[in-house]
């Protein structure tokens, strides 16, 4: 991730770019025993959806949750 913001920033392009960035521990990507996973694998498919959007119209909700 570290080399793709270098990348950007020295492109220029940090600024015009959307970065969406999730969890996926690929517990779900094999079919087998694939009911019982959501029983003790839960927290997995929960993971955190991380939104950057550079345009201005982002600005009044930067910070907020």
């Amino acid at each position: 991730m570290g080399g793709l913001f270098d990348h950007l920033e020295r492109s220029g392009r940090n600024d015009a770019t959307l970065i969406v960035g999730t969890s996926d521990h690929r517990h779900f990507m094999g079919d087998h025993w694939l009911g019982e996973k959501t029983l003790f694998q839960n927290v997995a498919s929960r993971g955190p959806l991380i939104i950057c959007d550079p345009s201005a119209e982002a600005d009044a909700t930067r910070g907020t949750v």
